[in-house]
């Protein structure tokens, strides 16, 4: 319906944001391939609009879905692609959420250090801009670098202030989840 309406309204970008809402449904639900799909259409109808913004937002989409089906390789590229945009337009926001995708990424890949430093990068992001949304999962990242770094003392610190920050914003769902779990990733659409 969303589709029809934008089409009706000669709206590119919402023509754009329609395959979104199906993408992110298949991703939360670990379909990766209709996700990959309906993500990569968004990806197309955005670069047809010429709005990097929506490009970067879809791939850092891609990157989440790329993990899902153990491809690190991919989804470090789709966050590439969606860094600079959101650099480039000092989207703090974007671009911190971007490097906390990497860091669990070169978790994955197995780069625990280079994953602190990405974490770190977004932490400070996160703290100048007063977002807990945005840390929560951040401080999530870290305690998983650490377990996999056998710190566990650290990893411990920092899961119990991801459940903290998700208690303080009340995703209840969240701070139950904790420890983190390799398929749980979702990048935040707001």
């Amino acid at each position: 319906m969303a589709l029809e309406a934008a089409r009706k309204l000669g709206d590119p970008i919402g023509q754009a944001y329609s395959p979104c809402g199906l993408g992110v449904a298949h991703s939360q639900l670990n379909h990766a391939e209709p996700a990959s799909e309906y993500l990569e259409r968004a990806l197309d109808l955005f670069r047809d609009a010429g709005n990097p913004f929506g490009q970067a937002r879809f791939h850092h989409s891609l990157a989440h879905v790329a993990n899902l089906t153990d491809r690190g390789t991919a989804a470090l590229d789709h966050d590439i692609q969606a860094l600079a945009p959101f650099r480039a337009e000092g989207n703090r926001n974007g671009e911190a959420g971007v490097l906390n995708q990497v860091a669990w990424t070169v978790i994955l890949i197995g780069d625990h250090a280079k994953a602190l430093d990405c974490c770190r990068e977004s932490l400070v992001l996160h703290d100048e801009m007063g977002d807990p949304y945005g840390a929560a999962p951040t401080q999530d990242t870290i305690g998983y670098a650490y377990h996999h770094l056998g710190r566990y003392a650290d990893a411990i610190e920092h899961f119990k202030r991801s459940a903290r920050l998700f208690a303080v914003i009340g995703a209840r769902y969240l701070e139950a989840r904790r420890p983190a779990s390799p398929r749980r990733r979702l990048p935040c659409h707001r």
